[in-house]
């Protein structure tokens, strides 16, 4: 089966003021510094030098608002694969566990330990690919440089939403409900609930913007970055970053990477990897996400993520079957 793809470019036209608007808010701050820091009697040198760090932290990172180079749960820090000169967005519900397990190999063995049999403690998250990256002008060149290859894996956003609810509301459902969206009590991860989280939270009218404008803190939310922001507020479309991007349905992630890492076919034809169904546990969702769109939430899905689907040109979703 051949890779389908396609290149985007940039929402800049899509996002009149986000960016300029956390730039100008950066000067400021960053004038508000020296001002506060010279009446307050610290000499020059050392007021320009401590706006110099905050400027450094707001305008060189993050790269852009929805671009960091950090590390922790932030997953709009792309993977990098040095030798291939190659970079990848991470979407959370499009295949970042792939992603995880097969970055931790690259950098500790060259895939040659891929699958690993035991994630460690606290890689559930972790980057370590950019620790190779040294400077911001390395960042930007993979960011923008011509010889480097950018790839994102997307997925439809209907699935994506209800697949992040489930992950998260019912492996953690006191931490879903309680603590995130504030409810009084639990109320699971099935059908109903969703239907329930949909029509009584924020997360439609707050949590997912199509134009972007709340994206800064959910892209940093351990939890929320699994259903928001939408997909094309991530990885540097809001500053001129270039990705050529597949969808997950029509190829797994791990072909997509394939493709890219000569290694990583290699291990897949040595270890029987697709012959054992490894690769495919990867993608499989452990619940009928046909289940939790009935007429009316999936008419509420269908509008809600409509620029997000013409974006990545995807139709509207259609269930398999009908439910009233």
């Amino acid at each position: 089966m051949a890779l389908e793809s396609r290149t985007i470019n940039t929402i800049n036209d899509r996002l009149p003021c986000g960016r300029r608007a956390y730039i100008l808010i950066s000067v400021l701050v960053v004038v508000f510094i020296v001002l506060v820091a010279t009446l307050s009697g610290i000499n020059t040198k050392d007021a320009n030098a401590l706006a110099s760090n905050v400027g450094d932290s707001l305008l060189g990172e993050p790269i852009c608002n929805s671009l960091y180079k950090v590390g922790g749960n932030n997953e709009h820090s792309p993977v990098i694969f040095e030798d291939e000169q190659l970079m990848v967005c991470r979407t959370p519900q499009a295949g970042t566990k792939f992603l995880r397990d097969l970055t931790v190999s690259y950098v500790e063995s060259n895939l040659e330990s891929f699958p690993p049999e035991e994630m460690k403690t606290g890689f559930q998250h972790i980057n370590p690919t950019l620790d190779k990256v040294v400077s911001m002008d390395e960042f930007h060149q993979y960011l923008f440089g011509d010889e480097t290859h950018r790839v994102m894996v997307v997925r439809h956003p209907v699935t994506r939403i209800v697949s992040g609810f489930y992950e998260i509301a019912s492996a953690q459902p006191d931490k879903f409900w309680k603590t995130i969206y504030g409810f009084k009590k639990n109320h699971g991860s099935n059908p109903k609930a969703f239907a329930y989280w949909l029509k009584h939270s924020r997360f439609a009218k707050e949590d997912y913007q199509a134009d972007c404008t709340n994206f800064f803190f959910n892209s940093l939310h351990a939890q929320i970055q699994h259903w928001a922001p939408p997909q094309h507020c991530r990885c540097g479309l809001d500053c001129g970053v270039d990705w050529t991007y597949y969808k997950i349905e029509d190829m797994p992630i791990y072909a997509v990477m394939a493709s890219y890492l000569p290694s990583l076919q290699n291990v897949i034809v040595k270890k029987q990897l697709a012959k054992d169904n490894i690769m495919e546990t990867y993608t499989e969702d452990q619940f009928d996400v046909d289940l939790y769109l009935t007429n009316s939430v999936l008419d509420m899905l269908n509008k809600l993520t409509k620029e997000e689907q013409e974006f990545f040109d995807y139709e509207p979703y259609k269930r398999k079957n009908y439910l009233s």
